[in-house]
């Protein structure tokens, strides 16, 4: 994956999680002075 998305004070969203190998892919980065908002989408297998 690109990168990482954080929640709160910098959670880890997907730490551990092998997104690309589970079908997921960003199609949307969004970056705002505060956040970056990821669009997911999953192929199906």
């Amino acid at each position: 994956m690109g990168g990482t998305a954080l929640l709160g004070s910098g959670e880890a969203l997907f730490a551990g999680l092998d997104l690309p190998a589970l079908g997921y892919q960003v199609v949307e980065r969004v970056p705002t002075a505060r956040a970056t908002h990821l669009v997911l989408t999953r192929s199906d297998r």
